[in-house]
């Protein structure tokens, strides 16, 4: 039986927010493998790893939740939603960390004599837009999951109204005047 709890604007919105999570996410594994062979703090990269592989899979779910209107499926994706949101100010600390010792390490090898002045430029360069770049889409999804969170148990509740009142088929069978 189809739905009327949701409009089609509003599945759509659902759906796409979490395709842009998924692209988000794969944004940050590529800066994460990136990170590795740079040679940054291990600890900090698996965590924001796992943050990754999670919202991905949680992702897929609520973009299921939604395309299916499952009110119970995106209950359990706002919970997730929730969880990651925790993750994710935990990761927000951790990358704070992470930055501050990795700019110390840049700092402390312009003393080294090693590596000349465009060397040392271009791993400046390519550190500071890695972290850039995550600290962008940690903020950003930081933002869109506090708004997934609200409108999953939003649109969790309007398909579960619609479910109580009588199906379509059967309104078919009554006079609209007399509503």
């Amino acid at each position: 039986m189809e739905l009327r709890g949701l409009g089609k604007a509003a599945k759509y919105y659902l759906m796409i927010v979490n395709m842009v999570f998924v692209v988000l996410a794969a944004i940050t594994v590529c800066c994460i493998i990136y990170g590795y062979a740079s040679g940054n703090p291990a600890s900090s990269m698996t965590t924001l790893l796992v943050g990754a592989s999670v919202t991905i899979s949680s992702c897929g779910l609520g973009f299921h939740a939604a395309r299916r209107e499952i009110p119970k499926l995106l209950k359990i994706y706002a919970g997730i939603m929730i969880g990651l949101l925790i993750l994710r100010l935990i990761v927000v600390v951790i990358l704070a960390t992470t930055t501050s010792i990795v700019y110390a390490g840049l700092n402390q090898s312009e003393m080294d004599s090693s590596l000349d002045d465009e060397e040392r430029e271009q791993v400046k360069t390519a550190v500071s837009a890695i972290f850039a770049t995550i600290w962008v889409i940690v903020s950003i999804e930081l933002i869109l999951e506090i708004f997934l969170v609200i409108t999953a148990f939003y649109f969790a509740a309007i398909i579960e109204r619609t479910n109580r009142a009588e199906p379509l088929h059967a309104m078919d069978k009554y006079d609209n005047s007399k509503i």
